[in-house]
């Protein structure tokens, strides 16, 4: 049993938000997005397709070792294929206790499913991916893609045959704390939401979504510590140690986040300053009474210019984002990206090139090394409430299913 445990850790890989050596690097990647900009000296592709400057690699272009991001496609396919042998081969192995191959059978289909699930995202939503669902042999890797509606048939079929195991002991819905990297019946059901509603299938999503709502297993986080008047306190300290144990998350990389200090926070607090948090998406937070940004008056979003916290903005904003001349986010600490004689002066080398510093993931018990064991959430109760809120809408809504969507 401990081989076929050995097996399927190699089947698996966890998103960080950091550097993730071989795993993809979910923070980072934002890096090639209009919400943040990246710089550092590995995942140079990520900076490439962020300053516009990615061509093909040639051989004086060839992508280093610590460019997981760029490997994604046949990175991905390399654990489905061991996922496939792990599947074809671990009935002929001896267990003692049949629920133990049944759980990791579950394990091995679902992470295979996450794989093709990422994969229709990123690079096939509008030309498919190749299904793979055996081993193949050299002479047939280079197989054809498969259609999006067979890429979510495929999908939709492993979930929902995943979901008919019955067996509380291998598959139960949801896994104590201890056991929480284990794959449960909630994080399928989250996938199962989530592909289907990238996709437009309100109505498998939403019944996914339901399934998460009706068992009354999650709830979303409160810090019941903090102030009334500190809106952003249940946001910000999810993200923390402080919140760290929570009802909230379903599906995590349990110290997914222990770099993110040293790679987000600038030279003078011991980091590499390689994220920093972009203007464009700043600007998508808006006031307290619901107001964007750019559907305000000239003389209005120009004090907001100078300002963005001119006048009361939506709380996240606040636990996103360390602001210039923010001096109560980090302890003996001001930061100050404009003044030409601080290390934070914009375009110094270990600086934020943006004048914003990240402020979601950063907890000051990894400051003194950089580096610290916070967890990395992948689907939050929250993500469900929305979700099932979105396919509501989309679906149409009467009367009754209004005062519901309200009160979520």
């Amino acid at each position: 049993m401990n081989e076929c445990e050995n097996a399927l850790g190699q089947c698996r890989s966890w998103p960080k938000a950091g550097h993730g050596g071989d795993d993809l690097s979910f923070v980072c990647m934002e890096g090639m997005t209009d919400n943040m900009y990246f710089l550092s000296n590995f995942e140079q592709r990520i900076v490439m397709m962020g300053n516009g400057s990615l061509v093909p690699p040639t051989s004086n272009n060839s992508p280093s070792s610590w460019e997981s991001t760029f490997w994604t496609w046949r990175y991905y396919y390399q654990k489905i294929h061991r996922c496939c042998r792990f599947l074809e081969h671990v009935d002929a192995a001896y267990f003692s206790d049949e629920s133990e191959r049944t759980r990791m059978k579950v394990e091995a289909r679902t992470w295979r499913a996450w794989y093709h699930l990422n994969l229709l995202r990123w690079y096939g939503r509008n030309d498919g991916i190749p299904i793979v669902d055996n081993s193949l042999d050299p002479t047939e890797v280079y197989i054809g893609r498969n259609t999006v509606e067979e890429c979510l048939d495929f999908l939709n079929r492993e979930f929902d045959e995943i979901l008919n195991v019955q067996d509380e002991k291998a598959f139960p819905f949801l896994w104590d704390e201890g056991r929480r990297d284990r794959i449960c019946q909630a994080v399928v059901l989250a996938m199962k939401m989530d592909i289907n509603l990238q996709f437009k299938k309100y109505d498998l999503a939403k019944a996914a979504a339901k399934r998460l709502i009706d068992s009354r297993a999650f709830e979303l986080y409160y810090d019941t510590e903090s102030e009334p008047s500190d809106l952003s306190a249940n946001y910000r300290n999810l993200f923390t140690y402080k919140g760290e144990q929570n009802k909230e998350r379903i599906f995590f990389t349990k110290d997914g986040a222990n770099d993110i200090w040293f790679r987000n926070m600038g030279t003078p607090l011991g980091g590499q300053g390689c994220a920093a948090p972009l203007k464009s998406l700043l600007d998508t937070y808006e006031t307290i009474d619901g107001k964007t940004i750019q559907s305000l008056p000239a003389s209005e979003r120009q004090q907001y210019e100078k300002n963005p916290l001119y006048k009361p903005r939506d709380p996240r904003l606040a636990a996103t984002y360390i602001l210039p001349g923010d001096n109560s986010s980090i302890s003996n600490y001001t930061y100050t990206p404009f003044d030409p004689g601080s290390s934070d002066y914009v375009g110094k080398t270990g600086a934020s090139r943006s004048g914003y510093m990240l402020k979601k993931f950063i907890d000051e018990n990894d400051r003194s090394t950089g580096y610290g064991s916070l967890d990395f959430p992948l689907y939050r109760y929250a993500e469900v409430l929305l979700d099932y809120v979105e396919c509501l809408v989309e679906t149409g809504i009467g009367k009754i299913r209004m005062l519901r969507l309200i009160s979520i």
